[in-house]
């Protein structure tokens, strides 16, 4: 029998910037074995992001990254980008989905902008955890 229980799963990504952590696979798996309905909110193909500058090109710069815009080219035809308001469609999916439990990984260059995403659905008083590497070893 299906829990009633819903899990939403945060994930603030600039593109170019790195895969979904595989703790996003592992937690979502684990809750859907104990029947809980999990639905994850990733922000890797919007075209509009929050942050003020283009972080994925200060981390080519630094060496952090190397460029993905050749292989971008390539697959560009093949991705569906989207040019909606990533606060906008948060808000819509918390309405829409009902979670019981936000839940969030970040590391460094992604928690003030998660913090953000988590700020425009506080309203909704929905218990909220952050983890993740960053959220691990600088609490």
């Amino acid at each position: 029998m299906k829990s009633d229980f819903k899990v939403l799963l945060i994930y603030y990504n600039s593109r170019k910037m790195s895969l979904p952590p595989p703790a996003i696979a592992i937690f979502s798996r684990l809750l859907k074995d104990i029947d809980v309905n999990v639905v994850l909110f990733d922000t890797t193909l919007y075209n509009k992001k929050l942050e003020d500058s283009d972080s994925d090109a200060i981390r080519e710069k630094n060496l952090a990254v190397s460029s993905f815009l050749d292989n971008l080219n390539e697959m560009k035809d093949n991705i569906g980008y989207k040019d909606a308001d990533i606060l906008d469609d948060l808000e819509k999916k918390v309405c829409d989905f009902k979670p019981n439990l936000l839940a969030a990984t970040v590391t460094e260059s992604t928690f003030e902008n998660t913090v953000r995403l988590l700020k425009q659905i506080r309203h909704h008083r929905i218990p909220t955890l952050i983890g993740g590497v960053f959220a691990t070893f600088a609490p």
